[in-house]
C-alpha cells in the first residue's frame, strides 16, 4: 500500500508589495500619533467650552440638565397682563456680569423673551408717543429677524402630528398644533438662578440701568 504525500504550497509576495504595506502601516501610526496630538493640544488651549476665541464669554459657565416641556394652552402669558409676562424675567433684566472687568451680557433667552413681549405690546395696541412709535417699528423688526435665527438655530426635531384641515378658500391641507407635545429642553430654571445669583454681585452698581417692561416686577 502506497501513500501519496501532500505538498504544501507556498506564496511568495514581491519585495516592493511588502515594502510598500510596511510603509503605509507606519505612515498610518505617524498620522495616528498626529491626530491625537492635535487632540491633546486642543484641549489644553479650551479648558472651558465656554469661550470665544479671543477669551470672552459664549456662553454661561453651567451645564443645564434636560427637562422635558410638555405644550399646553394657557389663558396665563396673553395679551394684556404685564405682570404676567415680567415674572418670566429675573432681577438684573436678564443680564448679567461675567469675568474680572465691567463686562455686562443679555442672556439670549431672556433677550428672545423680551422681543416676544415687544411683539405683544404692539399687538395689544398699547398706547405710544410718535417718537416711542418709530424706535418700537425699528425694533419690532429688529425682532422679527432675532427671533427667525433664533428658531433656525435651536433646530426643534420634534416631531408634532398633523392632522387634515380646510384652508379659508376650501383647499385641503395638512396642519399641526402642537398642543400636547412633549418637548426634551434644558432646564431655563437654572438660567433663571444662575442670572439672579449673579445680579446679587453688581446689582449695587446697576442705577444706571433703565427701566424696561420688566420693571412692572422689579421696581428695584
Amino acid at each position: 500500500m502506497t501513500s501519496q504525500s501532500q505538498q504544501t504550497q507556498y506564496f511568495v509576495l514581491p519585495a516592493k508589495v511588502v515594502y510598500a504595506g510596511a510603509l503605509a502601516f507606519i505612515l498610518s501610526l505617524i498620522l495616528n500619533g498626529i491626530s491625537i496630538a492635535f487632540v491633546s493640544c486642543d484641549s489644553l488651549s479650551w479648558p472651558t467650552p465656554f469661550l470665544f476665541t479671543d477669551n470672552s464669554p459664549a456662553k454661561l459657565p453651567i451645564n443645564l440638565q434636560t427637562v422635558a416641556l410638555e405644550v399646553a394652552d394657557s389663558e396665563r402669558y396673553g395679551m394684556y397682563d404685564d405682570n404676567d409676562w415680567a415674572s418670566v424675567t429675573p432681577a438684573g433684566h436678564g443680564f448679567v456680569k461675567i469675568g474680572d472687568g465691567e463686562n455686562y451680557y443679555a442672556i439670549s433667552m431672556y433677550h428672545q423673551l423680551h422681543c416676544l413681549n415687544g411683539f405683544r405690546k404692539m399687538l395689544g395696541g398699547e398706547h405710544r408717543n410718535a417718537s416711542r412709535l418709530e424706535h418700537d417699528e425699528m425694533h419690532v423688526m429688529h425682532c422679527l429677524s432675532y427671533l427667525r435665527q433664533m428658531v433656525l438655530c435651536s433646530a426643534d426635531i420634534t416631531l408634532e402630528p398633523a392632522f387634515s384641515a380646510e384652508n379659508t378658500d376650501g383647499r385641503k391641507t395638512q396642519a399641526a398644533y402642537g398642543t400636547g407635545v412633549t418637548h426634551e429642553c434644558r432646564d431655563w430654571v437654572e438660567v433663571r438662578t444662575f442670572a439672579e445669583e449673579n445680579y446679587e454681585t453688581w446689582k449695587d452698581k446697576a442705577a444706571g440701568f433703565a427701566a424696561s417692561e420688566i420693571s412692572v416686577v422689579h421696581s428695584n
